[in-house]
């Protein structure tokens, strides 16, 4: 539908658009309030502490220019939804390339986490013996 309206290009279609964008922003506040109110309720009901979150800000950045295979970044690899490396030759479809690159950095970045945690403490027990 809103690719029909945008189409148009006249005033009601663009008002209509901004009408929709409203509607899911809307959508999105709540679902996002539900999902947080029953982790909350979660972690009351099993006596949890503490919540942990994690900040993936950035993790998307240049995921659609990335080759998931070489990891070979280029601005005109993308064809329509054909993700074409122009390093290795490696040919995807678009929208999968991407959702692998950010599983790759989501992993990458947990293990780091990991590995941070466990450093960080470890030099902390040192500390004291």
């Amino acid at each position: 539908m809103r690719t029909r309206l945008q189409s148009k290009g006249i005033l009601s279609a663009k008002r209509t658009i901004k009408h929709l964008a409203g509607k899911e922003k809307r959508l999105m506040t709540d679902v996002n309030h539900c999902i947080s109110k029953a982790i909350v309720k979660f972690a009351v009901e099993n006596d949890v502490s503490v919540i942990g979150l994690e900040d993936l800000t950035g993790i998307r950045m240049y995921t659609f220019k990335t080759c998931c295979r070489c990891h070979h970044i280029s601005k005109n690899s993308i064809n329509g939804l054909k993700f074409l490396c122009k390093a290795c030759g490696f040919e995807l479809n678009a929208d999968l390339n991407d959702a692998r690159n950010i599983e790759h950095r989501t992993r990458d970045y947990k293990i780091y986490l990991r590995v941070s945690w466990v450093s960080v403490n470890h030099r902390t027990d040192n500390m004291f013996d």
